[in-house]
């Protein structure tokens, strides 16, 4: 997700409109925790509906990937038939106890498997929700590189399968252009004194969402300000919050629709609520045609792995 390049709008800045449209004026009164926290699940839910509305080019990465984790001597030794990248090939463990030993071509415990190896890009790896099969893997950079050619691709059970001929080239390490998981947001206020784990979602001082990368000790604070009791890092500075915390932000173009859609969500009239959602999904509808269709995107055929 931080790969992504779109104006953003923080949760404070969401959940206080949402606040207004039924009535509450968050200068005056804060909702208490559990009221947030459910105007916070609505607008996830409305962020995911908008994300996945339509093939949106504005939320769209094109990244480098290879078919098999690159090899580190942290996960060694390998067991026999294991495949991996190293410095631009593919190895597979020929050793019958496993090996610690560093891929080589000539090494007697791994062999090239280019040539027999399924060319798999796994959607869980690289966090890929969807993608074109006809138009999202090349060649070379098709951001940057008009001579790349988009290589064919087939939907499996854990993402999609290159399909490498011999007519052509082998490409090792692909492009491909997809959709990410849509960010989650979160209500819950970041606490100096509780730890976190990998995958943990919070909201800062700043009004903003952050999810953590991995563990992150008491008193790192995502929104970076100084706290008394900060965590240090070895050196003995207080711990860099970016090497903890990823922001999260809703994209501005879904700002109206996430709003209205939380708000009409909140409504306990039903006709209230019926109004409120059919005006929002015009709002959708609208903004879709403005930004997707007159670009003329041409038709897609995706396949979807859900977390």
């Amino acid at each position: 997700m931080n790969d992504l390049i779109f104006e953003g709008v923080s949760t404070k800045r969401l959940l206080d409109q949402v606040a207004r449209l039924r009535g509450w004026d968050p200068a005056v009164a804060t909702p208490i925790q559990s009221e947030l926290d459910r105007m916070c699940q609505l607008v996830n839910h409305a962020l995911e509906r908008a994300w996945r509305f339509g093939w949106w080019p504005q939320l769209l990465l094109t990244r480098s990937v290879t078919y098999r984790p690159e090899w580190t001597s942290a996960a060694a030794p390998y067991p026999l038939g294991e495949q991996v990248f190293w410095k631009g090939r593919y190895y597979e463990c020929k050793a019958l106890d496993g090996t610690s030993e560093e891929p080589k071509l000539g090494s007697t415990v791994w062999e090239p498997c280019e040539r027999t190896m399924v060319c798999g890009i796994s959607y869980q790896r690289y966090g890929i929700e969807e993608m074109d099969l006809s138009q999202g893997v090349y060649t070379l950079d098709p951001d940057r590189r008009a001579d790349a050619r988009a290589l064919p691709a087939a939907r499996c059970a854990f993402g999609c399968t290159v399909m490498q001929t011999p007519d052509r080239p082998f490409v090792p390490m692909p492009y491909v252009r997809f959709r990410p998981y849509a960010p989650r947001l979160s209500a819950a206020p970041w606490l100096a004194t509780t730890p976190y784990r990998k995958g943990d979602l919070v909201m800062g001082s700043d009004g903003e969402s952050y999810e953590a990368w991995i563990d992150v000790p008491a008193g790192v604070n995502p929104a970076g300000e100084s706290e008394e009791s900060s965590s240090e890092s070895s050196s003995g500075e207080p711990a860099d919050p970016t090497h903890y915390w990823a922001p999260r932000r809703c994209p501005r173009m879904f700002e109206d629709f996430v709003v209205q859609y939380a708000a009409a969500e909140l409504q306990t009239d039903d006709n209230a609520r019926g109004r409120g959602l059919a005006a929002a999904e015009a709002e959708l509808k609208m903004l879709y045609n403005n930004m997707v269709r007159q670009v003329k995107q041409p038709g897609r055929a995706f396949t979807r792995v859900f977390r």
